[in-house]
C-alpha cells in the first residue's frame, strides 16, 4: 500500500493484485486476488551445506529497513558471531559489508551460516525468508530462534519447494486475464 498512489491508480483499474490476505484487506471496495510472491526456482541450484558451529550470521535488505535488527547487536556480540550485511549502502557495524549484487548476492549469503531477518511489518513480504530457505538458510526471525541455531539445532531447511515457484504465480494470472477478458465480452 502507498498512500497517494493507491488513492489515484484504483480509480483506473478493474481488479487488484495482492501477495497477501493482509494486503487484500487493505481494499475491501475493490475486486482483489492474491497471488503470493514467488521465485524462479532455476535461480536456486546451489544449496547450503552445514558444517560445524554458528560463526556468521547475515542480514540483507535496503538500508533504511536494517534498523529493524540494531536491538540484535548485543546478542550477536554476546554469541561472538559475525554480521555480513549484504545491501545497497556500506554498514559501518558489520564484520563485513557487501554491496547487494544479483550476481553474487546468493554466494554471499551462502559463506554465512544463518540469516537474521526479524519482521518489519505485517504487510512486509516474506521474501527474503523464502530466498534464505530456498538457500537451504535457516532463518532466524528472533533473537530467540538465534539463540535456538547458536546451540546447535539443525540448521537444514524443509521446505515445499513447488509452493514457491513462479510458474504458479504466472499461471494464476493467466487464468484472472481470462476471466477478466470473459467478463469484459459479457
Amino acid at each position: 500500500p502507498h498512500p497517494g498512489i493507491d488513492e489515484a491508480m484504483l480509480p483506473l483499474v478493474d481488479w487488484v493484485t495482492v501477495p497477501t490476505m493482509t494486503l487484500a484487506g487493505r481494499y475491501p471496495h475493490h475486486a482483489v486476488t492474491v497471488i503470493p510472491d514467488r521465485h524462479d526456482l532455476n535461480l536456486y541450484t546451489r544449496q547450503k551445506v552445514h558444517e560445524g558451529p554458528l560463526r556468521w550470521v547475515c542480514w540483507f535488505g535496503y538500508s533504511v529497513n536494517a534498523a529493524a535488527f540494531y536491538r540484535w547487536l548485543p546478542e550477536i556480540r554476546h554469541l561472538r558471531l559475525r554480521l555480513k550485511v549484504i545491501s545497497e549502502k556500506s554498514c559501518p557495524w558489520a564484520h563485513r559489508s557487501v554491496r547487494w549484487n544479483w550476481q553474487t548476492a546468493f554466494d554471499e549469503i551462502l559463506e554465512t551460516d544463518v540469516v537474521i531477518n526479524p519482521p518489519k511489518s505485517v504487510y512486509q513480504s516474506d521474501n527474503k525468508t523464502v530466498m534464505a530457505k530456498l538457500l537451504n538458510m535457516p532463518v532466524a526471525e528472533t533473537v530467540k530462534e538465534l539463540y535456538h541455531f547458536a546451540d546447535g539445532a539443525n540448521r537444514n531447511v524443509v521446505l515445499d519447494r513447488s509452493v514457491y515457484d513462479v510458474r504458479r504465480s504466472v499461471e494464476q494470472y493467466q487464468q484472472l486475464i481470462g476471466q477478466l477478458q470473459t467478463a469484459a465480452v459479457c
